[in-house]
């Protein structure tokens, strides 16, 4: 997701918490891979969310989604399925987001690198928030490989 992708993806961020009912607008996360990472996510920053913002957010917070495929050909007899997990990462700073050690963004690749079969970590970059545009926001992808 590159600086300008984020409109689309904040355009649908706004009001579910991974575990909460969901709709047929909203896209479906994976539920194991989507509690591991929620849980990654959520031990970095309390303030994490499944693809969509509360109606009044409060910052810095962390939203992310999972497009999940499957891999078939990767390995002889044996199917994986590859899992892109988007983060936005959006604070009133930009000290919150990219400080080299104790910044949101060092710390959620860490925390992501402890998911069972993490392979790497993708893109990465300032993005806007188009809600408001004193927030700002930082968007990375991440890959998990997962056997199906």
């Amino acid at each position: 997701m590159a600086t300008g992708q984020l409109g689309t993806f904040a355009s649908r961020l706004g009001y579910m918490r991974l575990g909460a009912v969901e709709t047929e607008e909203q896209p479906e996360i994976p539920m194991a891979i989507g509690q591991a990472v929620y849980n990654a996510l959520s031990g970095v920053l309390e303030n994490s969310w499944a693809v969509e913002l509360p109606q009044n957010p409060t910052w810095p917070a962390i939203v992310f989604d999972i497009e999940s495929e499957p891999e078939s050909q990767w390995t002889l007899l044996a199917g994986y399925e590859r899992h892109t997990v988007n983060v936005v990462i959006l604070a009133k700073t930009k000290e919150e987001i990219t400080t080299k050690v104790t910044g949101l963004h060092a710390r959620i690749e860490q925390a992501l690198q402890e998911v069972d079969v993490y392979m790497m970590a993708g893109e990465h970059g300032d993005s806007d928030y188009e809600d408001d545009a004193s927030v700002y926001a930082y968007f990375s992808t991440h890959i998990i490989r997962t056997r199906i």
